[in-house]
């Protein structure tokens, strides 16, 4: 039997808050939950990937885009005051009781379709290397409202240490917004962690100007960008 030391977690209940059925919304004729999974795939790092839901149109969904195991979660835990790591950790324990207990998690929001497969492979291959008690590797984009990125110079897909962090809105050294795609840590530092937005994490910028979706108007700005450079997004 194959040891598993990497998975992936899809965040995805039902419902939202600002967009009605967000997870499941078309994009480009898919539901958005596809592209997410299609891009872990392609990666080719993950031992399984897995969606965490307490809706049944997205376990039928999931399923049938080829997810390896869906963990239903409470709708105690799936509201949208319910944070990221409280929702990976119940998914750990509910591994564990299947004896399913990896070194590495990577979590994957549902909406996120222009997340480069190469991003999964560059944060995986640096979080291996962190110490036993390293925080998370995120990618982040410029915040174009507080700073005119013109003048700032950042080198793309390097790690960039935290001095100054905004946790409630992601923001991190006063101009890198949190992309809204993925978290990678070490099993240990999920469950141990009270927020993603530590002095022990790193982030690294990518190369887009939007990727968080949270509003009408970022889902039709980032499906102009997917159309505009679609062949970027699916090779």
């Amino acid at each position: 039997m194959k040891k598993i030391n990497t998975i992936a977690i899809i965040t995805a209940r039902k419902g939202s808050k600002r967009i009605k059925n967000k997870n499941l919304k078309l994009f480009f004729g898919k539901p958005i939950i596809y592209y997410s999974l299609k891009i872990l795939k392609k990666s080719n790092i993950f031992d399984k990937i897995i969606v965490s839901t307490n809706c049944d149109l997205i376990e039928k969904m999931s399923m049938k885009f080829g997810v390896d195991r869906v963990i239903r979660r409470p709708d105690y835990i799936s509201s949208n005051k319910v944070g990221t790591i409280s929702v990976i950790n119940h998914s750990i324990k509910a591994l564990s009781k299947l004896k399913i207990c990896p070194k590495f998690i990577c979590c994957m929001y549902p909406v996120a379709p222009i997340t480069k497969f190469k991003n999964l492979i560059l944060a995986y291959n640096w979080i291996k290397k962190m110490r036993k008690n390293s925080g998370f590797i995120y990618p982040s984009t410029i915040l174009l409202k507080k700073k005119n990125p013109k003048k700032i110079k950042f080198s793309y897909n390097k790690l960039i240490q935290a001095y100054k962090i905004n946790k409630k809105e992601g923001i991190i050294n006063d101009v890198l917004l949190d992309a809204g795609q993925f978290w990678f840590a070490k099993t240990l530092t999920w469950k141990k962690s009270k927020t993603i937005y530590t002095m022990k994490s790193h982030t690294f910028l990518i190369n887009e100007k939007l990727s968080d979706i949270n509003s009408m108007s970022d889902w039709k700005k980032v499906q102009k960008i997917y159309r505009d450079n679609r062949k970027k997004y699916i090779s």
